[in-house]
């Protein structure tokens, strides 16, 4: 369950100064990437939607559902689930089930084998449901003749069971990921994948990240911070850092939930001039006079815009 703390949030931006000084990435490191882009998207391929009633995939309207997870065959604490906790904001456990749930069933074909009893736990918790979507890994074989197959509203299948073949499995569900083929989906949420697959240096980011924020808990600028990179619809990264106050008794957790007070600065303002810096439409160095007029005649006409965004200007 998400816990809700007063904290002071830290929005990372990336200096462009600072990612220019770092060396350049070793070849090897450009190909290490690039493989685990291109194994993002064969995991992402090799998705099949066999059953959609409905439309129901992507879920939509989250807020409005009483999300029940279980599973038969993946263990406790696994990727799928880790992923699928993502995204609604609670993710009930409630033991006995009825129509009024959607339930998010995902069986393993590998691991449950003809265990009779967990194949009987599946169909009963199909058959106790209004809408259930099932979501299937491992050897499509075992699944032949299931009547879960009909009676499920969604059926999603993933041959493989490793970490990236969970979570692309439980993205599918909430619209983080598309799945191709002649039952498809369209992408309607922020999924994740690595940094690579949107052209970003992964190795270089999360050690320019690493440093910043290093730098400012030593300061004693702020006691921890989160940072998560967005781009082109994907999570690239996501870390926490340090503890929530300084008594370091608790760390940050990604699942913390912050107050946004007075940071209209920086989630509009900055980001805006960030991107005309980048173009080259803005000078840090100019006074406040040169974009700002109404200041030519104030006593803070020539202070620049370094010196103002920075707290310092007089």
């Amino acid at each position: 369950m998400k816990r809700p703390y007063l904290l002071c949030f830290f929005i990372f931006c990336c200096a462009t100064d600072r990612l220019s000084s770092q060396p350049a990435p070793d070849q090897r490191v450009f190909s290490s990437q690039n493989a685990e882009a291109q194994a993002w998207e064969a995991a992402r391929q090799s998705l099949v939607l066999l059953r959609n009633e409905e439309l129901l995939l992507p879920l939509q309207q989250l807020s409005q559902k009483i999300i029940i997870y279980r599973n038969v065959g993946l263990g406790a604490g696994s990727v799928f689930e880790q992923t699928v906790l993502r995204y609604p904001e609670f993710l009930h456990r409630r033991k006995f089930l009825d129509s009024n749930y959607l339930v998010i069933l995902a069986l393993n074909a590998d691991s449950i084998g003809t265990n009779s009893e967990a194949i009987q736990y599946a169909e009963a918790v199909v058959a106790s449901n209004g809408k259930v979507v099932l979501v299937l890994f491992g050897d499509a074989q075992k699944f032949d003749g299931m009547p879960i197959l009909k009676q499920a509203a969604a059926v999603l299948y993933q041959p493989l069971t490793d970490s990236l073949h969970q979570s692309l499995a439980a993205q599918a569900i909430f619209g983080g990921c598309a799945v191709d083929g002649e039952i498809s989906t369209q992408k309607t949420r922020l999924g994740y994948a690595p940094p690579a697959l949107v052209a970003l240096d992964g190795q270089l980011m999360a050690d320019s990240i690493r440093t910043i924020i290093e730098e400012g808990i030593l300061a004693q600028a702020f006691p921890g911070a989160q940072v998560l990179v967005a781009k082109d619809g994907k999570v690239v990264f996501h870390e926490t850092y340090g503890f929530q106050t300084y008594d370091s008794l608790q760390p940050v957790r990604p699942d913390d939930i912050y107050d946004f007070a007075s940071v209209t600065k920086v989630t509009s303002t900055l980001p805006a001039l960030m991107k005309l810096y980048g173009e080259g439409k803005f000078d840090l160095d100019a006074p406040l006079k040169k974009y700002l007029p109404f200041f030519k005649k104030s006593d803070k006409a020539d202070v620049t815009y370094r010196q103002f965004l920075a707290h310092n200007g007089r």
